[in-house]
């Protein structure tokens, strides 16, 4: 399935969308539950002010990305590689 140019909302239940390519998609409110995003490739993502939680990060790789403001467990990851690159 393909959906081109369009600007109505997508409601997707019980689905199986493993391997789709979201490409120059705005997804600004949306809301996602239970979804298993493994192995997924994010690039030129712009995840401000987005809200992530009880959520299993293993093996996440964040590279080449803005931080500013974003925290942690309430702890401001800025802060946080400033600690370990002073203990290198």
């Amino acid at each position: 399935m393909q959906i081109d140019d369009s600007t109505e909302a997508l409601r997707v239940t019980n689905a199986d969308l493993s391997r789709s390519v979201f490409k120059d998609a705005k997804l600004r409110g949306s809301s996602f539950e239970n979804i298993d995003l493994s192995n997924c490739s994010m690039t030129d993502a712009d995840m401000a002010g987005m809200a992530v939680s009880n959520a299993n990060l293993t093996n996440v790789s964040i590279a080449q990305a803005t931080m500013s403001g974003m925290t942690i467990d309430g702890i401001l990851v800025t802060e946080l590689l400033d600690a370990y690159r002073m203990k290198s």
